[in-house]
């Protein structure tokens, strides 16, 4: 009986040198072989050396007979769903100073902040159900519209429950250097900041509520900022639009110097056609699968302009998102609590309210509850399911896709990605090993 098979989680391609790029999407390793893994299972692994038998059976490219890897998959995502971690995306303020074209929470208008009482209730919670831990991400709205708020609020937390992380969701017009230290002091460790392309296509699109660009007052912001790619990453949405830009944009960050620490940590991101994104945004958006494509040209112009690959090798994960976690939680300032950031703003998506045993949209609440990529053959067939886990979930509920067909653009490119990762590595090698050369000869 044979000892071993192949992982139903392989994915192979062949480079341009006859060899074979082998990935795993339940392990994250990569590994090149110079002849079809295949063919060397069927010679037989006893003919390898004990250290190629032990990188094959390491890296997850190999596995036991007997082993059954999607039920390996489910218990990671059942465990994960079931965490007693408390995941918080607090909305201290559903106000924002912007006007997005294509914000799914819609028009800005004013908003009322969180009250004392909707405080009080969301640190008893975090009390109660925080015992193992706390995780807290900031969210509106603009929540720095609120800051001081949010300042109290994540130290009353703090007092009653162990915060393990805490980041932000922001567009950066209101971060300067003051307000950065004093998050960072009180225990903030991760900032996304949106910048959507050069002064002329940023100001056209996140312009404030009077028609005012705000690219300026971002970019100083950064500049300002003690930190790196670290601890600020930079996210640019892209659709027809303003997708050429970004090479542009990168170009920009790379060549300041004060700006430049945050190139690592720029990355290009797909505006969704959500049902709530104005019509007049539609037409721009891009399908996962076209952007995946518009993606991988993407990374070949930015790595051959500013040095910097944007192609990343995928990893493995236990959930596409929290919100199919069972606590997981997104609250509003009125207290009222969502499961999925898209449904910010819905009343329809309330599911209940901090403090409050009433369920108001049962539906909603079950679906997220029910929620699992294992109830459908063609994600349980798919060899990159451990890197998506289903996709994200909201697009089925929302029936912009079928459920099964919620396909994240690695699994229309991986292929390629890999091929990039695999020169890129090489490319780096190259460069050390000229530099160690012309070290020796001085």
């Amino acid at each position: 009986m044979q000892k071993y098979r192949l992982s139903a989680f392989n994915v192979t391609v062949q480079t341009d040198r006859g060899s074979e790029l082998l990935y795993n999407s339940n392990t994250g390793a990569v590994l090149e072989v110079a002849a079809p893994l295949k063919n060397i299972l069927e010679n037989g692994i006893d003919l390898l050396s004990y250290s190629a038998q032990e990188r094959l059976l390491e890296g997850g490219f190999l596995v036991d007979a007997e082993d059954n890897e999607l039920e390996m998959v489910r218990f990671r995502y059942e465990r994960a769903k079931h965490s007693p971690i408390l995941v918080l995306t607090l909305c201290p303020t559903l106000s924002c100073n912007l006007r997005c074209g294509y914000c799914y929470e819609g028009e800005p208008t004013v908003q009322p902040v969180m009250s004392e009482e909707v405080i009080r209730r969301i640190v008893d919670l975090a009390a109660k159900m925080g015992r193992s831990g706390v995780t807290i991400t900031w969210y509106g709205g603009e929540p720095l519209l609120a800051k001081d708020l949010l300042v109290s609020i994540q130290k009353r937390i703090s007092d009653v429950a162990p915060v393990m992380h805490c980041s932000m969701v922001t567009n950066g017009t209101l971060l300067d250097a003051r307000t950065y230290e004093m998050l960072v002091k009180c225990g903030l460790k991760r900032f996304q900041i949106t910048v959507d392309g050069m002064p002329h296509i940023h100001n056209t699109r996140r312009a404030t509520i009077t028609g005012r660009g705000t690219f300026d007052a971002v970019i100083n912001n950064l500049r300002q900022i003690q930190a790196d790619h670290s601890t600020i990453s930079i996210r640019v949405n892209l659709d027809r639009s303003n997708l050429d830009g970004y090479l542009n944009l990168m170009r920009f960050f790379a060549g300041d110097a004060r700006l430049a620490r945050y190139v690592r940590g720029m990355y290009p991101a797909r505006v969704t056609n959500w049902p709530s994104v104005p019509c007049r945004w539609s037409a721009l958006c891009y399908s996962e699968e076209e952007f995946g494509t518009e993606y991988l040209r993407l990374a070949d112009e930015v790595y051959a302009a500013v040095g910097e690959s944007i192609v990343q090798v995928p990893v493995p994960r236990n959930t596409y998102c929290s919100a199919s976690a069972e606590n997981s939680l997104v609250i509003g300032p009125l207290g009222e609590i969502y499961k999925c950031w898209t449904s910010v703003g819905n009343p329809s998506a309330i599911v209940g309210y901090v403090g409050e045993d009433m369920v108001p949209n049962k539906a909603e609440l079950d679906f997220w509850r029910s929620w699992t990529p294992f109830s459908n053959e063609r994600c349980c067939s798919c060899n990159i399911l451990p890197v998506c886990l289903g996709g994200c979930p909201a697009m089925v509920k929302s029936k912009m896709v079928a459920i099964g067909h919620q396909c994240v653009r690695e699994k229309h490119i991986i292929g390629e990605v890999l091929l990039r990762a695999q020169r890129r590595l090489m490319n780096e090698r190259n460069v050390q090993c000229q530099e160690g050369l012309e070290s020796r000869r001085q």
